[in-house]
Protein backbone atom coordinates (compact mmCIF):
# COMPACT_ATOMS: atom_id res chain seq x y z
CA UNK A 1 0.00 0.00 0.00
CA UNK A 2 1.36 3.46 -0.72
CA UNK A 3 1.88 5.26 2.37
CA UNK A 4 0.37 8.40 3.31
CA UNK A 5 3.47 9.62 3.87
CA UNK A 6 4.92 9.32 0.27
CA UNK A 7 1.90 10.76 -1.09
CA UNK A 8 2.00 13.52 0.73
CA UNK A 9 5.54 14.26 -0.72
CA UNK A 10 3.73 15.24 -4.10
CA UNK A 11 1.12 17.76 -2.46
CA UNK A 12 1.67 20.29 -4.98
CA UNK A 13 0.33 17.51 -8.05
CA UNK A 14 -2.25 16.45 -5.44
CA UNK A 15 -3.33 19.85 -5.01
CA UNK A 16 -3.00 20.69 -8.68
CA UNK A 17 -5.03 17.51 -9.03
CA UNK A 18 -7.58 18.61 -6.86
CA UNK A 19 -8.03 21.97 -8.08
CA UNK A 20 -8.83 20.62 -12.04
CA UNK A 21 -11.55 18.26 -10.50
CA UNK A 22 -12.82 21.20 -9.00
CA UNK A 23 -12.58 23.24 -12.19
CA UNK A 24 -14.30 20.55 -14.12
CA UNK A 25 -16.96 20.24 -11.92
CA UNK A 26 -15.92 16.72 -10.43
CA UNK A 27 -15.55 18.33 -6.73
CA UNK A 28 -18.53 16.27 -5.18
CA UNK A 29 -16.08 13.37 -6.15
CA UNK A 30 -12.89 14.71 -4.22
CA UNK A 31 -15.53 15.78 -1.18
CA UNK A 32 -17.11 12.04 -1.02
CA UNK A 33 -13.54 10.72 -0.56
CA UNK A 34 -13.40 12.15 2.63
CA UNK A 35 -10.22 13.61 2.48
CA UNK A 36 -11.23 16.86 4.96
CA UNK A 37 -8.46 16.48 7.17
CA UNK A 38 -5.49 16.09 3.76
CA UNK A 39 -7.44 18.83 2.06
CA UNK A 40 -7.85 21.69 4.49
CA UNK A 41 -4.71 23.01 4.05
CA UNK A 42 -4.53 22.13 0.39
CA UNK A 43 -8.09 23.86 -0.10
CA UNK A 44 -6.65 27.04 1.34
CA UNK A 45 -4.99 27.74 -1.81
CA UNK A 46 -7.68 26.93 -4.44
CA UNK A 47 -10.28 28.82 -6.26
CA UNK A 48 -12.83 26.48 -7.00
CA UNK A 49 -14.17 28.01 -10.02
CA UNK A 50 -15.70 26.54 -12.77
CA UNK A 51 -16.38 28.84 -15.43
CA UNK A 52 -19.74 28.85 -17.36
CA UNK A 53 -18.68 27.48 -20.83
CA UNK A 54 -16.98 24.46 -18.40
CA UNK A 55 -20.45 23.84 -16.97
CA UNK A 56 -22.45 23.74 -19.66
CA UNK A 57 -20.18 20.52 -21.26
CA UNK A 58 -21.39 17.23 -21.04
CA UNK A 59 -19.85 14.82 -17.92
CA UNK A 60 -18.01 13.14 -20.58
CA UNK A 61 -16.27 15.83 -22.40
CA UNK A 62 -15.25 17.54 -18.83
CA UNK A 63 -14.16 14.18 -18.24
CA UNK A 64 -11.75 13.80 -21.34
CA UNK A 65 -10.27 17.75 -21.05
CA UNK A 66 -9.94 17.39 -17.59
CA UNK A 67 -7.43 14.02 -18.51
CA UNK A 68 -5.85 16.30 -21.35
CA UNK A 69 -5.61 18.85 -18.53
CA UNK A 70 -3.49 16.81 -16.19
CA UNK A 71 -0.76 15.83 -18.63
CA UNK A 72 0.72 12.62 -19.78
CA UNK A 73 -0.14 9.88 -17.61
CA UNK A 74 -3.59 10.99 -17.32
CA UNK A 75 -4.10 10.69 -20.88
CA UNK A 76 -2.45 7.52 -20.85
CA UNK A 77 -5.81 6.51 -17.92
CA UNK A 78 -8.22 8.05 -20.59
CA UNK A 79 -6.79 5.53 -23.52
CA UNK A 80 -6.37 2.56 -21.05
CA UNK A 81 -10.05 3.41 -20.18
CA UNK A 82 -11.44 3.41 -23.47
CA UNK A 83 -10.21 0.19 -24.34
CA UNK A 84 -12.58 -0.88 -20.75
CA UNK A 85 -16.18 -1.01 -21.99
CA UNK A 86 -16.71 -3.08 -18.97
CA UNK A 87 -16.53 -0.04 -17.07
CA UNK A 88 -16.98 2.82 -18.45
CA UNK A 89 -20.44 3.65 -20.95
CA UNK A 90 -20.58 4.24 -24.26
CA UNK A 91 -20.77 7.69 -23.81
CA UNK A 92 -17.15 7.83 -21.86
CA UNK A 93 -16.33 5.33 -24.14
CA UNK A 94 -16.37 7.56 -27.43
CA UNK A 95 -15.17 10.59 -25.86
CA UNK A 96 -12.16 9.02 -24.82
CA UNK A 97 -11.08 7.49 -27.91
CA UNK A 98 -10.38 11.30 -29.30
CA UNK A 99 -7.04 11.06 -26.79
CA UNK A 100 -5.70 8.47 -28.89
CA UNK A 101 -4.50 11.25 -31.03
CA UNK A 102 -3.65 15.26 -30.99
CA UNK A 103 -1.02 15.17 -27.78
CA UNK A 104 0.60 18.47 -28.54
CA UNK A 105 4.16 18.25 -29.60
CA UNK A 106 7.66 19.23 -27.69
CA UNK A 107 9.83 21.75 -29.35
CA UNK A 108 12.44 19.94 -30.87
CA UNK A 109 15.00 21.97 -28.51
CA UNK A 110 13.92 19.83 -25.75
CA UNK A 111 14.48 16.70 -27.68
CA UNK A 112 17.52 16.99 -29.35
CA UNK A 113 19.34 16.64 -25.89
CA UNK A 114 17.54 13.26 -25.49
CA UNK A 115 18.77 12.37 -28.62
CA UNK A 116 22.44 13.08 -28.43
CA UNK A 117 22.43 11.72 -24.99
CA UNK A 118 21.73 8.09 -26.46
CA UNK A 119 23.86 7.85 -29.41
CA UNK A 120 26.82 10.08 -27.61
CA UNK A 121 27.35 11.52 -30.40
CA UNK A 122 26.91 15.00 -31.67
CA UNK A 123 23.80 14.40 -33.58
CA UNK A 124 25.08 15.60 -36.60
CA UNK A 125 27.58 13.39 -36.69
CA UNK A 126 24.74 10.83 -37.13
CA UNK A 127 21.67 12.29 -38.87
CA UNK A 128 22.24 14.16 -42.13
CA UNK A 129 18.87 15.89 -41.35
CA UNK A 130 15.97 15.88 -38.55
CA UNK A 131 12.63 17.73 -39.43
CA UNK A 132 12.07 19.66 -36.15
CA UNK A 133 8.04 18.77 -36.64
CA UNK A 134 7.00 15.37 -35.41
CA UNK A 135 4.91 12.97 -37.82
CA UNK A 136 3.25 11.76 -34.54
CA UNK A 137 3.15 12.71 -30.98
CA UNK A 138 1.87 10.74 -28.29
CA UNK A 139 1.87 11.08 -24.62
CA UNK A 140 4.88 8.78 -23.85
CA UNK A 141 7.06 9.79 -27.27
CA UNK A 142 7.65 11.56 -30.25
CA UNK A 143 8.08 10.46 -34.01
CA UNK A 144 10.30 12.75 -36.36
CA UNK A 145 11.40 11.86 -39.50
CA UNK A 146 14.90 12.20 -40.32
CA UNK A 147 18.18 10.87 -43.02
CA UNK A 148 20.89 9.15 -41.72
CA UNK A 149 24.56 9.89 -42.73
CA UNK A 150 24.52 6.98 -45.30
CA UNK A 151 21.29 8.59 -46.62
CA UNK A 152 18.77 5.78 -45.37
CA UNK A 153 15.39 7.49 -44.21
CA UNK A 154 14.45 6.88 -40.89
CA UNK A 155 11.86 7.45 -38.19
CA UNK A 156 12.92 8.60 -34.42
CA UNK A 157 11.15 7.43 -31.63
CA UNK A 158 12.29 9.85 -29.01
CA UNK A 159 10.38 9.27 -25.39
CA UNK A 160 9.95 12.93 -23.17
CA UNK A 161 11.68 14.50 -20.95
CA UNK A 162 11.79 13.34 -17.68
CA UNK A 163 8.65 11.49 -18.66
CA UNK A 164 9.43 8.09 -16.01
CA UNK A 165 9.84 10.68 -13.65
CA UNK A 166 6.52 12.70 -13.94
CA UNK A 167 4.69 9.16 -14.57
CA UNK A 168 5.69 7.73 -11.42
CA UNK A 169 5.19 10.24 -9.46
CA UNK A 170 1.33 9.91 -10.59
CA UNK A 171 0.88 6.32 -10.10
CA UNK A 172 1.91 7.04 -6.64
CA UNK A 173 -1.23 9.55 -6.12
CA UNK A 174 -3.34 7.51 -8.09
CA UNK A 175 -2.58 4.27 -5.96
CA UNK A 176 -3.10 6.50 -3.23
CA UNK A 177 -6.46 7.90 -3.95
CA UNK A 178 -7.33 4.18 -5.19
CA UNK A 179 -7.25 2.84 -1.68
CA UNK A 180 -9.34 5.87 -0.20
CA UNK A 181 -11.94 5.71 -2.55
CA UNK A 182 -12.34 2.02 -2.28
CA UNK A 183 -12.49 2.39 1.83
CA UNK A 184 -15.36 4.96 1.16
CA UNK A 185 -17.03 4.61 -2.59
CA UNK A 186 -19.18 1.35 -2.78
CA UNK A 187 -18.74 1.62 -7.08
CA UNK A 188 -14.54 1.75 -6.31
CA UNK A 189 -15.28 -1.71 -4.45
CA UNK A 190 -17.01 -3.04 -7.19
CA UNK A 191 -14.88 -2.08 -10.34
CA UNK A 192 -11.74 -3.14 -8.34
CA UNK A 193 -10.26 0.42 -8.39
CA UNK A 194 -7.15 -0.45 -7.42
CA UNK A 195 -6.25 -3.68 -9.44
CA UNK A 196 -7.46 -1.04 -12.26
CA UNK A 197 -4.63 1.16 -11.14
CA UNK A 198 -2.33 -2.04 -10.80
CA UNK A 199 -2.91 -2.88 -14.20
CA UNK A 200 -2.25 0.54 -15.69
CA UNK A 201 0.78 1.04 -13.44
CA UNK A 202 1.61 -2.03 -15.58
CA UNK A 203 0.82 -1.48 -18.94
CA UNK A 204 2.51 2.11 -18.88
CA UNK A 205 5.48 0.26 -17.45
CA UNK A 206 6.02 -1.56 -20.34
CA UNK A 207 5.02 1.16 -22.63
CA UNK A 208 7.99 3.31 -21.11
CA UNK A 209 10.73 0.09 -21.86
CA UNK A 210 11.59 0.93 -25.15
CA UNK A 211 14.37 -2.01 -25.26
CA UNK A 212 11.29 -3.94 -24.33
CA UNK A 213 9.55 -2.64 -27.75
CA UNK A 214 11.95 -3.37 -30.12
CA UNK A 215 12.59 -7.10 -28.15
CA UNK A 216 8.67 -7.38 -29.68
CA UNK A 217 9.60 -5.34 -32.82
CA UNK A 218 12.18 -7.99 -33.82
CA UNK A 219 9.89 -11.37 -32.71
CA UNK A 220 6.92 -10.09 -34.85
CA UNK A 221 9.42 -9.32 -37.83
CA UNK A 222 11.30 -13.06 -37.44
CA UNK A 223 7.70 -15.00 -36.56
CA UNK A 224 5.48 -13.30 -39.83
CA UNK A 225 8.86 -13.37 -41.89
CA UNK A 226 7.26 -15.59 -44.70
CA UNK A 227 4.22 -13.24 -44.78
CA UNK A 228 5.50 -11.20 -48.02
CA UNK A 229 2.13 -8.72 -47.63
CA UNK A 230 3.26 -7.81 -44.48
CA UNK A 231 5.68 -4.90 -43.36
CA UNK A 232 7.56 -4.12 -39.64
CA UNK A 233 10.37 -1.62 -39.31
CA UNK A 234 14.01 -2.52 -39.29
CA UNK A 235 15.63 -1.51 -35.95
CA UNK A 236 18.71 0.14 -36.57
CA UNK A 237 20.01 -0.99 -33.08
CA UNK A 238 23.67 0.81 -32.81
CA UNK A 239 21.51 3.90 -32.55
CA UNK A 240 18.66 2.35 -30.55
CA UNK A 241 18.11 2.49 -26.92
CA UNK A 242 16.20 2.81 -24.06
CA UNK A 243 15.58 6.28 -24.46
CA UNK A 244 14.54 6.62 -28.52
CA UNK A 245 14.44 4.18 -30.98
CA UNK A 246 15.71 4.70 -34.78
CA UNK A 247 13.91 2.58 -37.09
CA UNK A 248 13.26 2.57 -41.07
CA UNK A 249 10.90 4.69 -42.63
CA UNK A 250 7.82 3.01 -44.01
CA UNK A 251 5.14 5.30 -46.30
CA UNK A 252 1.92 4.29 -46.78
CA UNK A 253 -1.77 5.69 -46.63
CA UNK A 254 -3.50 5.22 -43.15
CA UNK A 255 -6.00 2.23 -43.27
CA UNK A 256 -8.98 3.97 -42.65
CA UNK A 257 -8.37 6.40 -45.50
CA UNK A 258 -10.53 4.68 -48.24
CA UNK A 259 -10.77 7.31 -50.62
CA UNK A 260 -6.72 7.39 -51.24
CA UNK A 261 -6.47 3.40 -51.19
CA UNK A 262 -9.42 3.34 -54.17
CA UNK A 263 -7.46 6.04 -55.91
CA UNK A 264 -4.73 3.62 -55.89
CA UNK A 265 -6.59 1.20 -57.14
CA UNK A 266 -5.63 -1.03 -54.50
CA UNK A 267 -7.76 -4.46 -54.15
CA UNK A 268 -9.50 -3.46 -50.64
CA UNK A 269 -10.91 -6.62 -50.19
CA UNK A 270 -7.48 -8.56 -49.98
CA UNK A 271 -6.56 -5.67 -47.54
CA UNK A 272 -9.43 -6.26 -45.06
CA UNK A 273 -8.41 -10.26 -45.54
CA UNK A 274 -4.82 -10.07 -45.07
CA UNK A 275 -5.15 -7.66 -41.99
CA UNK A 276 -7.37 -10.08 -40.25
CA UNK A 277 -5.25 -13.08 -41.36
CA UNK A 278 -2.71 -11.24 -39.68
CA UNK A 279 -4.15 -10.52 -36.44
CA UNK A 280 -6.31 -14.38 -36.38
CA UNK A 281 -2.33 -15.75 -36.52
CA UNK A 282 -1.53 -13.56 -34.04
CA UNK A 283 -4.22 -14.73 -31.48
CA UNK A 284 -4.44 -18.56 -32.18
CA UNK A 285 -1.30 -19.51 -33.49
CA UNK A 286 1.93 -16.79 -31.83
CA UNK A 287 0.70 -16.45 -28.58
CA UNK A 288 1.32 -12.54 -28.84
CA UNK A 289 -0.98 -9.76 -30.89
CA UNK A 290 -0.85 -6.14 -31.27
CA UNK A 291 -3.01 -4.66 -28.71
CA UNK A 292 -3.41 -1.22 -29.75
CA UNK A 293 -4.70 -1.82 -33.27
CA UNK A 294 -5.81 1.95 -34.64
CA UNK A 295 -5.26 3.19 -37.85
CA UNK A 296 -2.51 5.44 -37.51
CA UNK A 297 -0.75 2.36 -36.55
CA UNK A 298 -1.54 1.06 -39.47
CA UNK A 299 -0.50 1.76 -43.21
CA UNK A 300 -0.81 0.47 -46.55
CA UNK A 301 1.82 0.84 -49.27
CA UNK A 302 1.28 1.41 -52.72
CA UNK A 303 1.67 -2.15 -53.59
CA UNK A 304 -0.83 -3.03 -51.21
CA UNK A 305 1.09 -4.16 -48.21
CA UNK A 306 0.02 -3.95 -44.33
CA UNK A 307 2.90 -1.85 -42.63
CA UNK A 308 2.00 -2.59 -38.43
CA UNK A 309 3.76 0.25 -36.52
CA UNK A 310 4.03 0.78 -32.59
CA UNK A 311 5.00 -2.22 -30.76
CA UNK A 312 3.99 -0.69 -27.21
CA UNK A 313 1.38 -2.54 -26.16
CA UNK A 314 1.08 -6.24 -26.39
CA UNK A 315 -0.97 -8.86 -25.31
CA UNK A 316 -0.50 -12.25 -24.38
CA UNK A 317 -2.35 -15.23 -24.86
CA UNK A 318 -1.54 -18.74 -23.39
CA UNK A 319 -3.06 -22.28 -24.21
CA UNK A 320 -5.13 -21.89 -21.27
CA UNK A 321 -6.72 -18.39 -22.57
CA UNK A 322 -6.51 -19.45 -26.20
CA UNK A 323 -8.71 -22.70 -25.34
CA UNK A 324 -11.05 -20.63 -23.61
CA UNK A 325 -11.30 -18.20 -26.22
CA UNK A 326 -11.86 -20.96 -28.87
CA UNK A 327 -14.54 -21.87 -26.87
CA UNK A 328 -16.56 -18.60 -26.52
CA UNK A 329 -16.09 -18.70 -30.40
CA UNK A 330 -17.76 -22.49 -31.17
CA UNK A 331 -20.63 -21.08 -28.36
CA UNK A 332 -21.35 -17.77 -29.91
CA UNK A 333 -21.12 -19.61 -33.77
CA UNK A 334 -23.86 -21.90 -32.07
CA UNK A 335 -25.30 -19.77 -30.15
CA UNK A 336 -24.87 -21.83 -27.24
CA UNK A 337 -26.04 -19.76 -24.59
CA UNK A 338 -26.07 -22.43 -21.71
CA UNK A 339 -22.33 -23.75 -22.58
CA UNK A 340 -20.94 -19.80 -23.20
CA UNK A 341 -22.01 -18.90 -19.91
CA UNK A 342 -20.01 -22.17 -17.99
CA UNK A 343 -17.21 -21.35 -20.52
CA UNK A 344 -17.59 -17.59 -18.46
CA UNK A 345 -17.36 -19.48 -14.99
CA UNK A 346 -15.24 -22.12 -15.65
CA UNK A 347 -12.72 -19.22 -16.87
CA UNK A 348 -13.55 -17.19 -13.68
CA UNK A 349 -15.11 -14.64 -15.70
CA UNK A 350 -18.30 -15.05 -14.15
CA UNK A 351 -18.88 -15.31 -10.24
CA UNK A 352 -20.32 -18.33 -8.86
CA UNK A 353 -22.63 -16.28 -6.74
CA UNK A 354 -24.34 -13.90 -9.10
CA UNK A 355 -27.75 -14.33 -10.42
CA UNK A 356 -26.67 -16.66 -13.12
CA UNK A 357 -30.53 -17.42 -14.13
CA UNK A 358 -30.31 -13.42 -14.98
CA UNK A 359 -27.35 -13.65 -16.32
CA UNK A 360 -28.54 -15.98 -19.27
CA UNK A 361 -32.10 -14.79 -19.98
CA UNK A 362 -29.72 -10.97 -20.59
CA UNK A 363 -27.62 -13.00 -22.95
CA UNK A 364 -30.60 -14.75 -24.71
CA UNK A 365 -31.85 -10.78 -25.36
CA UNK A 366 -28.66 -10.26 -27.37
CA UNK A 367 -27.77 -13.68 -28.90
CA UNK A 368 -31.67 -14.83 -29.77
CA UNK A 369 -32.03 -12.41 -32.28
CA UNK A 370 -29.19 -13.52 -34.51
CA UNK A 371 -30.65 -16.85 -34.16
CA UNK A 372 -30.91 -18.67 -37.33
CA UNK A 373 -28.88 -15.74 -39.42
CA UNK A 374 -26.20 -17.11 -41.38
CA UNK A 375 -22.66 -15.86 -39.75
CA UNK A 376 -21.81 -13.55 -42.41
CA UNK A 377 -24.76 -11.77 -41.57
CA UNK A 378 -24.69 -11.37 -37.76
CA UNK A 379 -23.16 -8.22 -36.84
CA UNK A 380 -20.22 -9.78 -34.50
CA UNK A 381 -19.25 -6.00 -33.08
CA UNK A 382 -23.19 -5.32 -31.91
CA UNK A 383 -22.99 -8.71 -30.60
CA UNK A 384 -19.70 -8.23 -28.46
CA UNK A 385 -20.53 -4.93 -27.31
CA UNK A 386 -23.56 -6.07 -25.44
CA UNK A 387 -22.05 -8.58 -24.15
CA UNK A 388 -19.74 -6.30 -22.71
CA UNK A 389 -22.49 -4.19 -21.17
CA UNK A 390 -23.68 -7.32 -19.71
CA UNK A 391 -20.45 -7.66 -18.05
CA UNK A 392 -20.57 -4.26 -16.59
CA UNK A 393 -24.00 -4.99 -15.24
CA UNK A 394 -23.06 -7.89 -13.44
CA UNK A 395 -19.58 -6.61 -12.67
CA UNK A 396 -18.09 -9.66 -14.88
CA UNK A 397 -14.18 -10.16 -13.76
CA UNK A 398 -12.45 -9.36 -17.51
CA UNK A 399 -8.68 -10.02 -17.70
CA UNK A 400 -7.18 -7.17 -19.62
CA UNK A 401 -5.51 -9.31 -22.43
CA UNK A 402 -9.26 -10.87 -23.04
CA UNK A 403 -10.38 -7.24 -23.13
CA UNK A 404 -7.55 -5.99 -25.65
CA UNK A 405 -8.94 -9.19 -27.91
CA UNK A 406 -12.59 -8.11 -27.75
CA UNK A 407 -10.82 -4.70 -28.91
CA UNK A 408 -8.81 -5.76 -31.33
CA UNK A 409 -11.62 -7.63 -32.63
CA UNK A 410 -14.28 -4.99 -32.72
CA UNK A 411 -11.19 -2.82 -34.47
CA UNK A 412 -11.12 -5.46 -36.96
CA UNK A 413 -14.87 -5.64 -37.86
CA UNK A 414 -15.24 -2.07 -38.08
CA UNK A 415 -12.36 -1.38 -40.44
CA UNK A 416 -13.31 -4.88 -42.19
CA UNK A 417 -16.33 -3.53 -43.30
CA UNK A 418 -15.01 -0.02 -44.78
CA UNK A 419 -12.72 -1.69 -46.61
CA UNK A 420 -15.16 -4.53 -47.66
CA UNK A 421 -18.59 -4.54 -46.65
CA UNK A 422 -19.79 -7.98 -47.04
CA UNK A 423 -16.82 -8.34 -44.03
CA UNK A 424 -16.75 -10.38 -41.08
CA UNK A 425 -14.69 -11.02 -38.73
CA UNK A 426 -16.63 -14.30 -37.19
CA UNK A 427 -16.26 -15.75 -40.82
CA UNK A 428 -12.26 -15.72 -40.41
CA UNK A 429 -12.48 -16.43 -36.62
CA UNK A 430 -14.65 -19.78 -37.27
CA UNK A 431 -11.66 -21.91 -38.72
CA UNK A 432 -8.93 -21.08 -36.41
CA UNK A 433 -11.17 -21.75 -33.46
CA UNK A 434 -12.54 -25.29 -34.87
CA UNK A 435 -8.95 -25.96 -35.12
CA UNK A 436 -8.20 -25.47 -31.68
CA UNK A 437 -10.97 -27.24 -30.06
CA UNK A 438 -10.35 -30.00 -32.77
CA UNK A 439 -6.80 -30.28 -31.77
CA UNK A 440 -8.11 -29.94 -27.89
CA UNK A 441 -9.73 -32.94 -27.88
CA UNK A 442 -7.68 -34.93 -30.50
CA UNK A 443 -6.64 -38.72 -29.75
CA UNK A 444 -3.07 -37.09 -29.17
CA UNK A 445 -3.99 -34.16 -26.97
CA UNK A 446 -5.96 -36.35 -24.56
CA UNK A 447 -3.34 -39.09 -24.27
CA UNK A 448 -1.12 -36.04 -23.40
CA UNK A 449 -2.84 -34.52 -20.80
CA UNK A 450 -3.96 -38.21 -19.49
CA UNK A 451 0.01 -38.92 -18.99
CA UNK A 452 0.55 -35.74 -17.61
CA UNK A 453 -2.31 -36.15 -14.76
CA UNK A 454 -1.11 -39.26 -14.35
CA UNK A 455 2.38 -37.97 -13.51
CA UNK A 456 0.51 -35.57 -11.29
CA UNK A 457 -0.85 -38.21 -9.40
CA UNK A 458 2.19 -40.25 -8.78
CA UNK A 459 3.41 -36.88 -7.47
CA UNK A 460 1.30 -36.58 -4.93
CA UNK A 461 1.12 -40.72 -3.92
CA UNK A 462 5.60 -40.36 -3.31
CA UNK A 463 4.63 -36.54 -1.15
CA UNK A 464 1.57 -38.53 0.77
CA UNK A 465 3.65 -40.34 3.40
CA UNK A 466 6.08 -37.05 4.21
CA UNK A 467 3.08 -34.90 4.06
CA UNK A 468 1.16 -37.06 6.21
CA UNK A 469 4.37 -37.43 8.87
CA UNK A 470 5.17 -33.82 9.08
CA UNK A 471 1.02 -32.87 9.78
CA UNK A 472 0.73 -35.87 12.53
CA UNK A 473 3.66 -34.17 14.07
CA UNK A 474 2.49 -30.99 13.86
CA UNK A 475 -0.60 -31.83 15.61
CA UNK A 476 1.53 -33.81 18.71
CA UNK A 477 3.35 -30.56 19.10
CA UNK A 478 0.12 -28.75 19.26
CA UNK A 479 1.79 -26.77 15.98
CA UNK A 480 -1.62 -26.96 13.83
CA UNK A 481 -2.68 -22.79 12.67
CA UNK A 482 -5.60 -21.47 11.43
CA UNK A 483 -5.82 -18.69 9.33
CA UNK A 484 -9.10 -16.37 9.45
CA UNK A 485 -9.78 -13.84 6.53
CA UNK A 486 -12.64 -11.36 7.92
CA UNK A 487 -14.12 -9.56 4.98
CA UNK A 488 -14.64 -6.35 5.63
CA UNK A 489 -14.05 -6.24 9.00
CA UNK A 490 -12.29 -2.64 8.33
CA UNK A 491 -15.58 -0.87 7.39
CA UNK A 492 -16.99 -2.75 10.27
CA UNK A 493 -13.65 -1.37 12.64
CA UNK A 494 -14.46 2.11 11.15
CA UNK A 495 -18.25 2.19 12.02
CA UNK A 496 -17.23 0.74 15.72
CA UNK A 497 -14.62 3.94 15.79
CA UNK A 498 -17.51 6.19 15.08
CA UNK A 499 -19.49 4.99 17.06
CA UNK A 500 -17.02 4.96 20.11
CA UNK A 501 -16.35 8.59 19.76
CA UNK A 502 -20.06 9.36 19.38
CA UNK A 503 -20.80 7.84 22.64
CA UNK A 504 -17.68 9.43 23.86
CA UNK A 505 -18.59 12.68 23.30
CA UNK A 506 -22.25 12.49 24.33
CA UNK A 507 -21.01 11.51 27.73
CA UNK A 508 -18.57 14.85 27.96
CA UNK A 509 -21.64 16.67 26.55
CA UNK A 510 -23.71 15.27 29.78
CA UNK A 511 -20.91 15.96 31.77
CA UNK A 512 -20.61 19.48 30.91
CA UNK A 513 -24.21 19.94 31.39
CA UNK A 514 -24.45 18.11 34.55
CA UNK A 515 -21.42 19.99 36.18
CA UNK A 516 -23.19 23.55 34.65
CA UNK A 517 -26.58 22.62 36.42
CA UNK A 518 -25.00 21.80 39.72
CA UNK A 519 -23.16 25.24 39.41
CA UNK A 520 -26.32 27.14 38.58
CA UNK A 521 -28.45 25.27 41.47
CA UNK A 522 -25.39 26.07 44.09
CA UNK A 523 -26.06 29.64 43.05
CA UNK A 524 -21.74 30.65 43.59
CA UNK A 525 -19.56 32.68 41.98
CA UNK A 526 -19.24 35.94 39.66
CA UNK A 527 -22.74 36.07 38.02
CA UNK A 528 -24.51 37.44 33.94
CA UNK A 529 -28.09 38.68 33.78
CA UNK A 530 -28.78 36.76 37.91
CA UNK A 531 -27.03 33.16 36.62
CA UNK A 532 -23.46 31.75 37.78
CA UNK A 533 -21.51 33.09 34.93
CA UNK A 534 -19.33 29.35 35.21
CA UNK A 535 -22.53 27.53 34.84
CA UNK A 536 -24.05 29.55 31.92
CA UNK A 537 -20.81 29.02 30.25
CA UNK A 538 -21.13 25.57 30.63
CA UNK A 539 -24.96 25.63 29.35
CA UNK A 540 -23.64 27.25 25.72
CA UNK A 541 -20.66 24.59 25.81
CA UNK A 542 -22.88 21.93 26.02
CA UNK A 543 -25.70 22.94 23.53
CA UNK A 544 -22.86 24.18 21.19
CA UNK A 545 -21.26 20.34 21.06
CA UNK A 546 -24.71 18.80 20.69
CA UNK A 547 -25.31 20.84 18.11
CA UNK A 548 -21.90 19.92 16.14
CA UNK A 549 -23.04 16.47 17.23
CA UNK A 550 -26.49 16.06 16.01
CA UNK A 551 -25.23 17.72 12.46
CA UNK A 552 -23.05 15.27 12.28
CA UNK A 553 -24.90 12.37 12.46
CA UNK A 554 -27.02 13.82 10.23
CA UNK A 555 -24.64 14.03 7.82
CA UNK A 556 -23.65 10.60 7.79
CA UNK A 557 -27.33 10.00 6.95
CA UNK A 558 -28.08 7.49 10.31
CA UNK A 559 -30.04 9.56 12.36
CA UNK A 560 -32.93 7.35 12.65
Amino acid sequence: MISFQKALGNVKRIRYITKTFLKYGFGPLIYELNLAPLLTAIMRFITPKQNKEISTLPPAVRFRKLLEDLGTTFIKVGQFLASRPDILNDEFITELKKLQDNVPYLAFDQIKPIIENSIKKPIETVFLKIDPTPIASASIAQVHRAVLIDGREVAVKIKRPNIKEIIIQDITIMHFFANIAEKYIQEARQIQLKKIVDELSEQITKELNFELEIFYIKKFKDFFKDNGLLLFPEVIEEYSSNEIIVMNMINGTRIDNIEVLRQKNLNLKEIAKNGVNFYMKQVFEFGFFHADPHPGNLLITDDGKIAVLDFGIIGKVDSMLLEHLSSIFVCLIKLDIDGLVSELIEFKIISEDSDIRKIKLDLMDVIMPVYGKNIGDIDSVKMFHDIIKIGRKYRFNFPVDYLYIIKTFAFLESIGKSLDPEFNVLNFAKPYAKKIIKNRYSYRAILKKKIKNLGEYNSIIESFPGDYRRIVNKIIQDKITFNFVHRGLEQFSSQMDKSTNRLSFSIVIAGVLLGSSIMVHSNIGPKLFGIPFLGLIGFVISILFAIGLLIGIIRSGKLW
